[in-house]
């Protein structure tokens, strides 16, 4: 299984970037491999509209099956459901690392709509 968590920087002691479309970086995490890499998304930065839809195919294309971030916008949510992939609600707080041991230790709740 593969997750993603969004991240303010190429770090994984770094912060949780609360957007999801927005994101500066994706940290992924394969829990079958342990292997895990970051994805620069500050292009997303550039665009006037549309980061979300354009980060839902990024995340389709990587094969990632849970995102944990601050939010999803509507319409990028709506399209993540229909792909089976599930949203976690992340702690902007908290470093990338902390909130992917929160999720593996289910204190993270599933955003659902």
């Amino acid at each position: 299984m593969k997750i993603l968590v969004t991240a303010m920087d190429k770090n994984e002691n770094g912060l949780m970037d609360a957007r999801f479309g927005r994101a500066l970086y994706w940290y992924i995490f394969d829990t079958n491999t342990k292997e895990s890499y970051f994805i620069d998304n500050t292009r997303s930065e550039n665009f006037e509209h549309g980061a979300g839809m354009q980060a839902v195919a990024n995340v389709i294309d990587e094969g990632v099956d849970v995102i944990i971030t601050g939010s999803v916008g509507p319409k990028a949510f709506n399209i993540i459901k229909t792909k089976g992939i599930k949203v976690y609600r992340g702690n902007p707080e908290k470093s990338v690392i902390e909130n992917l041991n929160d999720y593996e230790n289910n204190l993270l709740e599933e955003q659902i709509n």
